[in-house]
């Protein structure tokens, strides 16, 4: 589904966007490796959404980095079309000339970076909580795994906890938790944590039955707000937080 992806990219206006949002808008997304529920190719779609919502920094899950025969890789393109100059990737697994990998992109210089390196269960692709600094605050992508008995989360929102609580600094937690919100992960990060409400389920994106995607805030006096963007272009629908 990737192969005529150069062709289509390359026919995208790449001139600048002037229109630089006024708010500080931060974008989470499962991109589920550029393809909806039906693993239909849909990243020129993302990328225009993207574009649209003008966000000052994106946090994609599921991001696959392709290289291109130009020696280019998708991530350049995505910086490009969203004039975006600051970007920080983890590469989760390499097969053949794709990275799939956690990312983030920031118009703002990014002044300091933080990994947390979830501990790796058997069978199971790495997982990492990816964090950023700016003008004073933290933002974190967090990707968790699927376990459908829900432990392996419960056990990843222990070390994430853990780990914010150590840097100690006012931060947003947004991402992909991979838990319904009655399962012990959820309930443990909203007791050290504080949740930033929003009760709209994001995945399926095609019927969406149960909410999987969340953020969390720690120490922060900012206003803001949270909310569900309804798009079929992934199987999760996208997060916005403006502040």
């Amino acid at each position: 589904s990737y192969k005529n992806l150069y062709k289509k990219l390359n026919l995208l206006d790449f001139s600048e966007n002037e229109n630089i949002s006024k708010k500080n808008k931060v974008i989470s997304y499962n991109i589920h490796y550029g393809s909806d529920f039906f693993e239909n190719e849909k990243i020129i779609e993302i990328l225009k959404f993207l574009k649209n919502e003008n966000a000052n920094i994106y946090f994609l899950q599921e991001f696959p980095n392709i290289k291109f025969n130009n020696k280019l890789d998708l991530i350049h393109y995505f910086k490009k079309y969203l004039g975006i100059k600051n970007h920080y990737q983890k590469t989760i697994i390499k097969i053949g000339n794709i990275e799939y990998c956690s990312l983030i992109l920031s118009r703002k210089k990014i002044e300091k970076i933080e990994i947390l390196r979830f501990e790796n269960w058997l069978f199971r692709l790495p997982n990492f909580c990816i964090s950023i600094k700016i003008n004073d605050l933290w933002y974190s992508n967090v990707h968790l795994n699927s376990d459908f008995t829900g432990l392996c989360q419960l056990y990843q929102a222990k070390e994430l906890v853990n780990y914010i609580h150590q840097l100690n600094e006012s931060h947003f937690i947004l991402g992909d938790f991979n838990s319904p919100k009655k399962y012990k992960s959820i309930q443990y990060l909203n007791s050290k944590l504080e949740i930033c409400e929003d009760e709209n389920n994001t995945y399926p994106s095609i019927l969406p039955m149960v909410k999987l995607d969340y953020c969390f805030n720690y120490k922060t006096n900012k206003k803001y707000n949270i909310k569900v963007k309804k798009l079929e272009y992934s199987d999760h629908y996208p997060l916005i937080l403006e502040l």
